[in-house]
């Protein structure tokens, strides 16, 4: 995991976002907070098939492949796009 995280310079791969490792007994920030993910979630948590998420992400993604996950942040992208901001 520690290479992964070098790999990945902690950032998440969706969002950009810098993201920080989890505190324990402290209120985490679902938004940069890092969670682990499985890139297939059909395959267990091995190299090759892991990355750091913001937790926000890996909570919206739950059961959906990297391709799907892209997929349905495009489609929100493209629903929002033209739209007042919230």
């Amino acid at each position: 995991m520690k290479t992964q995280w070098e790999v990945q310079k902690g950032i998440c791969p969706y969002t950009g976002l810098q993201l920080v490792q989890p505190k324990y007994n402290s209120k985490n920030d679902i938004q940069t907070t890092a969670s682990l993910d499985r890139i297939d979630c059909k395959k267990g948590y091995i190299k090759g098939n892991i990355q750091f998420v913001s937790m926000a992400i890996n909570y919206a993604k739950s059961t959906l492949t990297h391709k799907e996950m892209i997929a349905l942040c495009r489609k929100i992208a493209d629903y929002w796009k033209d739209k007042a901001p919230i």
